[in-house]
């Protein structure tokens, strides 16, 4: 039986130049490899989730909006999972905060940034140089709702990293996840990305050298490869996180400020009151009956579309 993993680590073009799969390609795929979840998490942005989305709509897989940054005063990568409504729009004042605090293109996330953050859940991207303090600033901040995040890519010291992720969940009581860190949603975009890091870096491909990926593991990987790599109890552990994370963009829209109508109103009679003062300045003599029903007309329509407010 392959196993329900969850990709909680995906990349798409939206993180500008690292990455070279578009969202609707990464959830795609995702469907196609047999994912009941995929979590899309540029980097310090929320951009590429309405393509990610719709697609996820048209191809039944669940969707988990996130993103992921470094945070400069914790010197470590977090990737931050929205729970619900209240989570996403904590995460996104995180990223405006990040973002206005450096110049266009960039941003500086610090642990401030993060502190507040309700109902999400923070995956601390582990490297082998991931610090104690760090994961224990992890587990104060999020509880229940943190984890190491792991990714292994089939290199050399993989199993050092492994250790090293294990001595420091057990020291904190933080549970590892397997991680992808997806850059392409299939092996053949390497190439592609490697033409994308040297534009990043403004060289010669051929004089890039480490600065490429050493191989093409970052993309989606099927369960079955997944399981041949990761501890079955991170594996699992990635499904336990994604089904926390219930929150759909198609439960947002425009908020309109209480304050723009009067306390003994509603937004359909405010408007119609409105309307009906205009209507009195217009045509003092009265309003013709051909505008009247022309009026009455255009009422029901917004009242239909529940855009008073904007009115």
């Amino acid at each position: 039986m392959l196993l329900n993993y969850v990709e909680l680590f995906c990349l798409t073009n939206f993180s500008f130049l690292k990455a070279a799969s578009h969202p609707e390609e990464c959830v795609e795929r995702a469907a196609a490899l047999g994912y009941r979840a995929i979590a899309i998490t540029d980097e310090c942005s929320v951009a590429g989730v309405v393509r990610a989305h719709m697609a996820a709509k048209k191809h039944n897989i669940a969707l988990i909006v996130g993103t992921h940054l470094w945070v400069e005063d914790l010197s470590a990568t977090l990737i931050l999972l929205a729970h619900t409504r209240e989570g996403y729009g904590d995460i996104s004042a995180a990223i405006s905060r990040a973002r206005n605090r450096a110049k266009k293109g960039e941003y500086l996330a610090i642990k401030n940034d993060i502190d507040a953050l309700r109902d999400c859940t923070a995956l601390m991207h582990c490297t082998h140089d991931t610090e104690t303090n760090a994961v224990a600033w992890l587990k104060q901040t999020f509880g229940e709702h943190a984890a190491l995040g792991v990714a292994l890519h089939r290199h050399a010291h993989d199993d050092a990293l492994i250790a090293h992720a294990e001595m420091l969940g057990a020291a904190h009581s933080v549970p590892r996840v397997a991680l992808g860190h997806v850059r392409f949603h299939v092996r053949t975009r390497k190439a592609a990305h490697d033409v994308l890091t040297a534009i990043r870096l403004k060289k010669p491909l051929s004089e890039c050298g480490a600065e490429v990926l050493q191989n093409s593991e970052p993309h989606l990987r099927s369960r079955a490869r997944i399981a041949a790599l990761y501890p079955l109890q991170w594996i699992m552990h990635s499904a336990e996180i994604a089904a926390r994370c219930t929150f759909d963009l198609k439960t947002l829209a425009y908020e309109y400020p209480r304050e723009i109508v009067p306390e003994a109103h509603t937004p359909t009679s405010w408007l119609r009151a409105c309307t009906e003062a205009g209507a009195c300045v217009r045509y003092p003599s009265g309003t013709p009956e051909k505008v009247q029903a022309l009026i009455e007309h255009e009422l029901a329509l917004i009242a239909e579309l529940k855009v008073e407010a904007f009115f």
